[in-house]
């Protein structure tokens, strides 16, 4: 199964890819992004060559584990992922990412599928789960094999805004 993790920003959108058969993440690319905003097409290109089964996004929380705005617009760009592409988006503590990405040595091109490769080493080292759907409460110690998935869910239905 081919995963592909996102670090999600306003202006670029790092892209990682992730094999949870072998435990592996790598840095693939970046895109451009206007106001967060991905490039369709480019992320077009990027899902027809990896053919992914399933999507991370990273969360930005801040540091006491809220949400803040930008969690918010990542949230958006999760589930704009899921309608456009009909694939199921989970979400990963992205906190820090970026700052451990260019204390790594990642030029500033690089740290954004950098940042993508620690989202998704961090969806990896947490068993494949991540952190629960908006609106939703994570159930300690539970994983989606015991009835408590933590994944975005299916697309949005037509009309609900999932654009």
């Amino acid at each position: 199964m081919t995963v592909l993790a996102f670090d999600f920003g306003l202006k670029h959108i790092g892209i990682a890819t992730v094999e949870p058969r072998v435990g592996t993440a790598n840095g693939l690319t970046r895109i451009r992004a206007n106001d967060g905003q991905p490039q369709w097409d480019a992320l077009d290109r990027v899902f027809s060559e990896w053919r992914p089964e399933r999507a991370v996004v990273g969360l930005p929380l801040n540091m006491d584990g809220t949400e803040s705005d930008m969690s918010a617009a990542a949230r958006r760009f999760g589930r704009r992922l899921a309608a456009h592409y009909a694939i199921p988006v989970e979400y990963a503590d992205e906190r820090l990412s970026t700052f451990e990405a260019e204390t790594e040595g990642a030029t500033k091109e690089a740290s954004h599928a950098a940042a993508a490769r620690i989202i998704g080493e961090t969806w990896l080292g947490s068993g494949g789960y991540s952190l629960p759907a908006e609106g939703s409460s994570p159930a300690e110690g539970s994983s989606p094999a015991e009835g408590s998935s933590l994944a975005e869910g299916s697309p949005p239905a037509e009309g609900s805004g999932g654009t």
